[in-house]
């Protein structure tokens, strides 16, 4: 999933700098929110995941 979000990631960027280049506000303001919610799930999602995966091995009466 992180590789996929890597190449995503940079994808935007050439969206972005496209977008930049013609003007384009809507995709411009897409480019920038997706990169946003990459960010986030890598920042919080994802370690948030791994938390709850270790409690429930750790606690398998739950």
């Amino acid at each position: 999933m992180l590789a996929e979000h890597k190449a995503i990631f940079a994808a935007m960027d050439e969206l972005r700098q496209a977008a930049e280049l013609d003007g384009d506000q809507g995709t411009l303001d897409l480019a920038v929110q997706l990169k946003a919610h990459i960010q986030d799930e890598e920042d919080i999602v994802y370690p948030a995941a791994i938390l709850v995966g270790q409690y429930i091995k750790n606690h398998p009466e739950t």
